[in-house]
């Protein structure tokens, strides 16, 4: 059984607490932009996975027509100048390093190969320390309203 919204930690509780059938994943928007650590925090112990819905922080159908997307954000340019790796490769990185699950949409092979390189190489301390930091330092960004 899994869950998929963006439930806040109370709404959590009381399906986990309500259900003949424990849910074991919790289908949520993650992106450094929008960390969502303490509901992060009420799945784990809750025992329940974590799937990173949004990883890239994306433009959507619900989105302002001004959002250009986190991947775009200046803020990610050195970061991507430091790692060598593209924008949507530090995020996707970094939704790994915080053990979520992570759903994203890859059509071509050249993707497919890039997303499957994020579980093969690991950020820096700094570029993490950066990326984790984005919320309270940038811009907190929900993608999805």
């Amino acid at each position: 059984v899994s869950t998929q919204s963006n439930m806040d930690e109370a709404q959590a509780r009381m399906i986990h607490d309500g259900a003949t059938i424990l849910p074991v994943n919790h289908q949520m928007e993650i992106h450094p932009a929008f960390s969502q650590t303490e509901l992060r925090n009420v799945n784990s112990s809750l025992e329940m996975l974590t799937s990173s819905y949004c990883p890239f922080g994306l433009p959507t159908r619900f989105s302002p027509p001004e959002f250009k997307g986190i991947s775009n954000h200046p803020f990610l340019k050195p970061l991507c100048e430091q790692s060598g790796f593209s924008s949507n490769r530090l995020l996707l990185n970094w939704n790994l390093d915080q053990n979520n699950v992570v759903i994203v949409k890859s059509e071509t092979p050249r993707r497919i190969e890039e997303n499957a390189k994020a579980q093969k190489y690991a950020l820096s301390e700094s570029v993490r320390w950066m990326l984790n930091h984005f919320e309270d330092k940038v811009e907190r960004i929900r993608v999805l309203r």
